[in-house]
């Protein structure tokens, strides 16, 4: 039975030195939309498979490997002097066959001609930390949307200003609770009583539901060049990093507004929001669980 094509779900860390956001900028600038689309054409993964082949019947790695997929390459010059580039370094095909077969669950540690063209695309988006598809590798770093974090207490204002600056600056407005509040109260959703349990007990969802929720609504109304406030992220150092794991590089973060008010004037503000707008965290109840376990995020992190 033949063996169905590799899919490359997403970027692996191990063994990887983290790259400098220099390098990650150089490599999106290489990746242009016509060197990715390159890539889907099947006449690159006849030529990956080719270029595999020609070294023989047996699966390859060392520096085997590392010349077939540079040779795979050919018609597209500049992506290949990136990867020839990479592999200059003798540890780096090792980190990126390393990767691949935890990856892709080989048994053994080489890289067959069927697999040619999904590893060579592989090793060229490793060390973005990022997905090598059309959709989510950008081109260069003027296509990157920019992003302003807007962070404050419970009932600072964020949301208020958020629209005052939407309007009159023509930037998308994005609120993390909204969009978790949205997606718990989605039939379908596999993340919903999650989301319900950690927003009524004032706790923070899991980071990687979060930052998942956010890039999809960037993506939905237009990554390229975008402009967005997300409104109430990162709420932790936590948060950051795991924005950083997912999105670090692909996105500018420009600056951070952040709205001071006491406990008082936010505590009012949301008991009278809570008259009308149905929320478990509006509740005077959850209201002093969500600013003691913000007191204790504080405190911890000093």
């Amino acid at each position: 039975m033949a063996k169905p094509p590799l899919q490359i779900p997403r970027f692996i860390r191990g063994g990887c030195p983290v790259p400098s956001q220099a390098k990650v900028d150089e490599y999106l600038a290489l990746m242009s939309t016509a060197n990715i689309q390159a890539l889907e054409d099947g006449k690159f993964a006849e030529a990956a498979s080719s270029a595999f082949s020609g070294h023989g019947p047996e699966p390859l790695q060392g520096s085997a490997l590392g010349a077939a997929s540079v040779q795979s390459l050919r018609a597209t010059p500049d992506l290949r002097n990136a990867l020839e580039g990479e592999f200059s370094d003798a540890s780096a095909v090792d980190h990126c066959l390393e990767a691949f077969i935890k990856l892709a669950g080989r048994p053994s540690k080489s890289v067959s001609a069927s697999d040619a063209a999904a590893f060579v695309k592989f090793c060229l988006a490793f060390r973005t930390h990022c997905y090598f598809t059309p959709r989510q590798v950008r081109a260069t770093s003027a296509s990157r949307p920019q992003v302003v974090f807007v962070l404050g207490g419970p009932g600072a204002g964020k949301g208020t200003q958020c629209a005052k600056i939407s309007a009159a600056f023509g930037y998308h407005h994005l609120s993390a609770g909204d969009l978790l509040r949205e997606e718990r109260n989605r039939p379908d959703s596999k993340y919903g009583e999650l989301i319900n349990s950690h927003i009524k007990e004032g706790k923070l969802v899991p980071v990687e539901i979060t930052v998942k929720l956010i890039q999809q609504a960037m993506e939905k109304l237009g990554w390229a060049g975008g402009r967005f406030l997300i409104d109430g992220f990162p709420r932790s150092f936590d948060n950051m990093q795991g924005w950083e794991a997912v999105l670090g590089g692909m996105v500018e973060i420009k600056f951070a507004l952040f709205f001071d008010a006491t406990e008082t004037t936010m505590e009012a503000r949301l008991i009278e929001r809570g008259k009308t707008s149905g929320r478990a965290d509006d509740r005077p109840a959850s209201i002093k669980k969500t600013f003691c376990d913000i007191q204790k995020r504080v405190h911890a992190s000093r």
